[in-house]
């Protein structure tokens, strides 16, 4: 986590609010992700938990206690579209098991989406830790390649790619780099 904190800030200098260990709480998160100016895109790195029968119960566990899927999309209903959401998170694209869920499961990633982020990355599995930050700092440098927040978020798309290529140039086994997707525009 310390390299991919230390690689964002490189990218985003101080337009880059970043919350760590316990000032990550629920209170925070949800206050900056309201704040219209500090909205646009955001970063998550965490551990999140999927609720396959009340899925606005899924959520992000953060320092003191869980962000939930419904919490988010309640406290950004005023805010409008947002541009970027990358999840650096296990499962946050993923379904886990469907035996018991309903036909139209809601993961992680498509409840953010429906918050109001337009371009949202996120996982299908679980992610090996060593390659977030490598990821991470590909994808936001070609995203970002005409500076911090001088992005179209259509992009976002082409950026996971070639991030994801890197890793695939790199020999980075299939299984790890083939769990990273992207949804929205």
């Amino acid at each position: 986590m310390t390299n991919e904190l230390h690689n964002l800030r490189g990218i985003f200098g101080d337009r880059a609010t970043v919350l760590v260990n316990d000032e990550a709480t629920r209170h925070n998160v949800i206050d900056r992700i309201t704040r219209r100016e500090d909205s646009e895109c955001i970063h998550i790195a965490c551990h999140g938990y999927l609720n396959r029968l009340r899925p606005l119960d899924s959520a992000f566990v953060l320092h003191d206690g869980h962000l939930t899927l419904q919490d988010l999309v309640q406290s950004t209903a005023t805010i409008g579209i947002r541009h970027l959401a990358f999840l650096a998170l296990c499962h946050s694209a993923a379904t886990g098991d469907t035996n018991d869920a309903p036909d139209e499961f809601i993961s992680l990633a498509a409840g953010v989406q429906v918050s109001g982020f337009r371009s949202v990355v996120g996982t299908l599995w679980a992610m090996a830790d060593e390659d977030g930050p490598g990821l991470a700092q590909e994808f936001y440098t070609h995203l970002m390649r005409k500076g911090a927040y001088d992005f179209d978020p259509k992009d976002a798309a082409a950026a996971l790619h070639l991030a994801v290529k890197g890793m695939r140039d790199r020999g980075v086994p299939m299984e790890r780099w083939c769990t990273f997707v992207h949804i929205g525009i």
